[in-house]
């Protein structure tokens, strides 16, 4: 059985319960026997340790948020191992919940999104000064605590430049990420993957968290990698009416399909967005004796994505930009995108 019991002890910690279980792995509430601090502790499943390359990404996660260190990113506090050899990560435990949850409810209040994002690009701007990139950004990675500050989780696939001491941890023709948040290049394998590709990720975010939707919907994965690689995405202020001309600007900057035409850095993006959030929408004429009031589009938030990997992808080749200052697409002319079926080809 894989499954730790409660009031088992690893090390200097005892287990209280079972706080989720994913496709690699469990996570449990734990507390240290001396202090009663609490802790998390993340712990790979049977199956997974079998395979050498699920077991490294799990060390990587530990590597990499240790090399980061920034106060928005969940610290790590200690990685061992079970004595049947699986590995597990101690975190510091975190209140308050993800930001799937919290679009759940609808779109987010511009101002509101704008500093959540503000408080991932600083992280992101650490993580990519150290030489680290996600690869895996997205609302389920991105937790909200209880008193509103950003936590981002799970580097396990996170790619680490520069470090001849790390090994490669994709197989031949993968491709890793949730499909909903890939950049093109993360589909294709055709560029490097750098800094610019967690911001395409954002951007993505961003989107979601003001409208309710990501950008693109599809039937089926290959079909969604294809709206990525070729589609322009909607403009947000069709959907959402309060949203400044300035700030809708920023979300489509970092849903270039080009990563040398989105921003060049977290630390870009993020004074851009800055600028972005204290740009005053326009408000629609009002009839005469009338208050003029923006009533936002409320929609339903999607599912959650998975994370997938999917081997030999059919790379798209055309990319669609809309030309610098032209006017907002007919609505009649936005393609329909349908609601996802939930494909999901490996992952946890």
């Amino acid at each position: 059985m894989s499954e730790l019991e409660l009031g088992q002890r690893l090390g200097k910690h005892q287990i209280q319960r079972l706080l989720g279980r994913g496709g690699m792995g469990e996570v449990y509430l734990a507390t240290h026997v001396v202090s009663g601090g609490e802790v998390a502790i993340k712990v790979l499943s049977a199956k997974s340790a079998r395979d050498p390359v699920l077991v490294e990404r799990f060390s990587n996660e530990a590597r990499a948020v240790n090399r980061i260190q920034h106060e928005s990113i969940v610290s790590v506090l200690d990685l061992d191992w079970l004595p049947d050899g699986r590995p597990f990560i101690v975190m510091e435990h975190l209140d308050g919940s993800s930001l799937t949850k919290a679009l759940r409810g609808g779109p987010l209040p511009p101002p509101v999104m704008a500093r959540l994002a503000g408080e991932v690009l600083a992280a992101l701007d650490a993580a990519h000064r150290a030489g680290i990139v996600h690869r895996d950004l997205k609302p389920d990675n991105v937790h909200v605590t209880s008193a509103g500050r950003v936590k981002i989780l799970d580097f396990g696939i996170a790619k680490l430049m520069g470090d001849s001491t790390v090994p490669a941890l994709t197989r031949s023709r993968e491709v890793l990420g949730t499909p909903h948040y890939m950049a093109p290049e993360q589909i294709t394998g055709a560029r490097h993957v750098d800094a610019r590709t967690d911001l395409y990720a954002l951007g993505v975010i961003l989107f979601e968290g003001v409208t309710g939707r990501p950008p693109f919907h599809a039937t089926s994965i290959f079909e969604l990698f294809k709206l990525h690689l070729d589609a322009a995405p909607p403009w947000p202020r069709q959907l959402q009416p309060a949203l400044s001309p300035a700030y809708e600007a920023v979300i489509l900057r970092a849903l270039e399909k080009d990563p040398a035409r989105r921003f060049a850095s977290a630390a870009e993006m993020a004074a851009a967005l800055r600028a972005a959030s204290e740009s005053p929408a326009p408000q629609p004429p009002a009839p005469l004796g009338v208050s003029a009031q923006v009533d936002p589009l409320a929609t339903t938030s999607p599912d959650d994505g998975q994370e997938v990997t999917v081997r030999d992808p059919a790379p798209g080749q055309a990319t669609v930009r809309r030309p610098a200052g032209a006017p907002p697409a007919d609505p009649s002319t936005t393609p329909t995108l349908a609601r996802p079926r939930r494909d999901t080809i490996k992952g946890h």
